[in-house]
């Protein structure tokens, strides 16, 4: 950490509806850990047990985060790995979800003021002993009044709304578990008119975005991506001929036209003219041959 100090940035940063969802930066990726380590001992549920954490210890997979920063696995493991070779974290990777333990976490939350000038203050006065207060803070919480989203949410703004609503803008991978609800079926069998067909399309889309890499991967509403989906798969089918089968009428070839004119000529009923005549195909006939 460098002699400049620290500051004390609010948590909902990374929620803040003044700011676009986009790909963090590695620094941005950095503040985002600290963020996210335990402040004080606490347990958390993965991999289907209870950990306990300590202070300036995290949980996460690599997915989620790669999900929360929009990168891919193996960027987010180099990066990981980096900050490791500097000494700024430390991974426990027993589990399948590492333990990351901040370096020198109490650092980065010790809540100080800049050193008094030269004006004489004194910690006999009122003033210095407000401030003597702030700087001897450390390894405390910032109060929740001191907070910008507190003080916004005390001023009548929405606060966990905006965040929410934040949220839901920011993009996710497609859910291992996802599966079309009961309106995108209905959507679906509209389009395609076959639930076989229906069927088929959504185990593709599943497989192929399940196995899709990188930030095209990560999308906004899957919903919406679904029926794009089954749009471009309805493209695809046979169009619908005039008695409503999917397979078009063809169209008559030459050889076609030709047999129905030798039907024609051998028609018991009702000779036509065309039947009186030798056939000729270009410039030969069986009555040259005679």
């Amino acid at each position: 950490m460098s002699e400049r100090g620290v500051f004390a940035v609010d948590r909902g940063i990374f929620d803040h509806p003044a700011f676009q969802p986009e790909p963090f930066t590695q620094r941005e990726a950095w503040l985002w850990l600290v963020a996210e380590a335990a402040f004080k001992e606490r347990s958390k549920r993965a991999d289907g047990k209870i950990i306990a954490l300590q202070r300036g210890q995290l949980c996460h997979s690599i997915r989620f985060m790669a999900e929360a920063w929009q990168w891919s696995k193996s960027r987010v493991d180099r990066f990981l790995t980096m900050l490791e070779n500097r000494d700024m974290l430390r991974s426990e990777t027993g589990t399948r979800t590492p333990i990351i333990t901040i370096c020198n976490y109490s650092d980065y939350q010790r809540v100080s003021l800049p050193d008094r000038d030269k004006s004489g203050t004194t910690s006999g006065t009122r003033a210095g002993q407000d401030r003597d207060k702030l700087e001897g803070t450390e390894n405390t919480e910032i109060p929740s009044e001191t907070s910008p989203l507190r003080a916004a949410q005390a001023s009548g703004i929405d606060v966990v709304g905006e965040a929410s609503r934040k949220a839901r803008k920011r993009g996710s991978r497609l859910p291992e578990d996802w599966w079309p609800d009961e309106a995108l079926k209905a959507y679906a069998r509209e389009k395609l008119n076959d639930d076989r067909a229906c069927r088929t399309e959504t185990e593709r889309f599943k497989n192929y975005w399940a196995a899709a890499a990188g930030k095209n991967a990560i999308k906004l509403d899957w919903g919406l991506t679904y029926k794009n989906w089954i749009l471009k798969a309805q493209e695809s089918l046979p169009r619908a001929g005039p008695t409503g089968s999917r397979d078009a009428p063809r169209r008559p070839s030459p050889s076609d036209r030709l047999l129905n004119a030798m039907n024609g000529m051998f028609d018991d009923d009702q000779p036509t003219a065309s039947a009186q005549q030798p056939l000729r195909i270009g410039a030969y006939s069986p009555a040259d041959k005679a």
